[in-house]
């Protein structure tokens, strides 16, 4: 029981500490800690990469500035880590499914696929990369990448009608000034050539009218007809897809 006359000392609440969120977007990481800190508001530091924000600087707060909260209370602040950046894998000789795949889950961009012949290579594989394999580079760079792809062979045939391209008469008529003969057919030499190579040599009777030889190429060739070693035509075919080239 409490005295009468007995001084009483009452100490009223002025209730929970109520503080301003500062702004310290742009601000350092130390710096901002420190300014929050001195607001006895708690920090939690989480990092993410960006391209536009040098590493270190205060890119976000989950409170914003001049808000009222209790002391004590926590605020996020999340802190540039500035560019993310890859190593470049070395795709070259490897099948392209794979070396795409490997670009790709890596965050390259690929711009371009070329082609070349190689012929010394597999067919598919890489063989050049426009970026240098071990560099470090942005993620999401462009990257152009070299496909090896070997052309097939696509087959031709050759059919010569000698009577025609010699103009040959057994009676003797004909207006070709090359005319060979007339009278008995004779053997000549028949030679094909396509591009440089010779791909067919054979005698045969200056009368005949089916003379045929296979050939093969790529893309679009020249075939050449001599006979007797004298050029008596020359056409060019398109080996896109099997061909009859046809002399008469």
């Amino acid at each position: 029981m409490i005295k009468e006359n007995t001084n009483i000392e009452v100490i009223i609440s002025l209730g929970q500490k109520i503080v301003k969120v500062p702004k310290v977007v742009g601000m350092e990481e130390a710096k901002a800690k420190e300014a929050l800190s001195k607001e006895d508001l708690e920090v939690v530091v989480v990092e993410e990469f960006d391209k536009k924000v040098e590493a270190g600087i205060v890119i976000k707060q989950d409170v914003e500035e001049g808000k009222e909260t209790p002391a004590g209370s926590t605020v996020t602040i999340t802190v540039s880590k500035g560019i993310e950046e890859v190593s470049v894998p070395n795709v070259v000789g490897k099948p392209q499914a794979d070396a795409v795949k490997e670009l790709t889950d890596n965050g390259f961009t690929i711009t371009a696929t070329l082609t070349e012949q190689d012929t010394t290579k597999e067919d598919g594989t890489i063989l050049k990369q426009s970026l240098d394999a071990g560099s470090t580079v942005e993620k999401g760079a462009n990257i152009t990448i070299t496909v090896n792809q070997i052309q097939q062979l696509v087959n031709g045939t050759a059919t010569i009608n000698l009577k025609s391209v010699l103009n040959y008469s057994s009676n003797g008529s004909g207006n070709d000034t090359n005319q060979i003969g007339t009278g008995n057919p004779k053997n000549v030499k028949v030679k094909l050539v396509v591009n440089d190579d010779t791909i067919y040599s054979e005698n045969h009777k200056e009368n005949e009218t089916n003379v045929r030889a296979s050939f093969s190429g790529v893309g679009t060739v020249t075939v050449k007809l001599y006979v007797d070693d004298i050029l008596k035509s020359t056409k060019q075919v398109n080996l896109s897809k099997e061909q009859t080239v046809t002399f008469e």
